[in-house]
């Protein structure tokens, strides 16, 4: 059987279904391909840009894409003239200006391949007008044109957008299955982590399913940075299975400063309250701060399950906060009240 689009791990449904169209020359005019960041949007659209420009297309005895013609070696180094990548740069958004003059681009002659692609990337911040500026290519795309959306959020996109793709949702990976991607691809990375096992399942655990993701903070720089914020999560959940208010307001006052700094912490204290609650209720959940219940240090662990509700609540509020631009300060004392009056109630 044909092999389909190998580069991308995982998402073999969706590799083999696309490969299968690209074949036949029977592959929608437009994708959207919807994933988290670092979920590998980009790299899965490269490699159906590669399959679709692949001089071994239509040789079945060959992987699609071949990975050794000339055309792959060209969108593989993204030196293929007929391929397009459209960002935001160093906008907010990309503007119905930008797709005017790809819109324009697309109405003239291909450099040197059959199709032309167009890869909008961060496409979920494309503005209103943006995207009806792009509907009537996206119904009626010159000769050989083919568009890739790719956003972090199909609901993010105008129902009319979203109507007129085929709509391709990237794999979230277990830890385990990570794991087993880093430990063939990316070894340098975890090979620190050989006497710290602990460490590495946490990063993992973090990483949200996201392979990219899981690679960016197993960097030098976000793991330490990771190890720091998970310090400061357990130094909280610390001081609220203790009896002293001096412990909790430590804590909290070793919160980042900085308004969406502040925000990620308490989304990660959150996390782990998440999970404490789930251990409360399940004999093995799957878990995304603590590593496995045998970890939990037995203080946090006696946590009762009212006093974790009443902390998860607190937190929603101080995050809500937050996003209403309250003042940091205050949002801080408010915090630490609750926190604290939900601790009384044991």
């Amino acid at each position: 059987m044909r092999q389909y689009l190998d580069a991308i791990f995982g998402n073999r449904e969706s590799c083999r279904s696309l490969g299968e169209s690209i074949e036949k020359n029977a592959l929608s005019h437009a994708l959207l391909i919807e994933g988290d960041a670092g979920s590998g949007k980009r790299t899965f659209a490269k490699e159906v840009a590669k399959a679709m420009l692949c001089e071994n297309r239509e040789n079945k005895s060959m992987p699609l894409p071949c990975s050794e013609c000339r055309a792959c070696y060209l969108v593989d180094h993204e030196l293929a003239l007929d391929l397009h990548f459209i960002t935001k740069g160093e906008r907010a958004t990309i503007g119905v200006d930008t797709v005017r003059e790809v819109i324009e681009d697309t109405n003239m002659s291909s450099t040197e391949f059959s199709h032309k692609i167009y890869v909008f990337e961060d496409a979920h911040t494309m503005t209103a007008g943006a995207q009806n500026a792009l509907l009537k290519t996206m119904e009626e795309p010159p000769e050989g044109v083919k568009l890739i959306l790719l956003t972090e959020s199909a609901d993010s996109m105008l129902t009319t957008v979203r109507s007129r793709a085929r709509l391709l949702r990237m794999q979230r990976f277990t830890k385990d299955e990570i794991k087993a991607y880093l430990q063939e691809n990316e070894p340098e990375l975890i090979r620190p982590y050989s006497s710290r096992p602990e460490e590495l399942e946490a990063i993992l655990l973090l990483a949200g399913g996201s392979i990219g993701e899981a690679i960016r903070l197993l960097s030098p720089e976000s793991a330490a940075t990771v190890k720091k914020e998970r310090d400061k999560t357990l130094a909280v959940l610390n001081a609220l299975s203790g009896k002293s208010y001096a412990p909790l307001s430590l804590a909290l006052a070793a919160l980042p400063a900085k308004r969406e700094e502040l925000k990620q912490s308490l989304l990660l204290l959150h996390t782990a309250l998440c999970d404490l609650i789930l251990l409360k209720r399940a004999e093995r959940p799957p878990l995304s701060f603590f590593p496995s219940a045998e970890e939990l240090p037995e203080s946090i662990a006696a946590l009762r399950i009212h006093m974790l509700f009443a902390f998860t609540d607190a937190i929603e509020e101080a995050v809500e906060q937050l996003d209403r631009n309250a003042g940091l300060q205050s949002t801080v004392t408010m915090l630490a009240a609750k926190l604290r009056n939900a601790q009384k109630e044991r």
